[in-house]
């Protein structure tokens, strides 16, 4: 019961809470990017686009960004 245990345990949770945030809000802002091209796609040209990310979605992240950056070039 040393004064530094329960110190050390609240810094590892605040930095574990600052991980969860930012992994929560990144997770967040691909969800809702995902929504907008899928309102987008069914609008109008659904097939190819929505193939395309689909592909994306299953690789991992970096290579999904850089597709999708590909995609908004094109």
């Amino acid at each position: 019961k040393s004064p530094s245990k329960p110190n050390e345990r609240q810094e590892y949770f605040k930095m574990s809470v600052k991980e969860f945030l930012e992994k929560g809000s990144s997770e967040q802002r691909s969800l809702n990017k995902r929504k907008r091209e899928q309102g987008k796609s069914e609008q109008g040209r659904l097939t190819k686009k929505r193939i395309e990310q689909l592909k994306t979605s299953v690789l991992p992240k970096s290579q999904a960004y850089l597709n999708k950056k590909d995609q908004f070039q094109r």
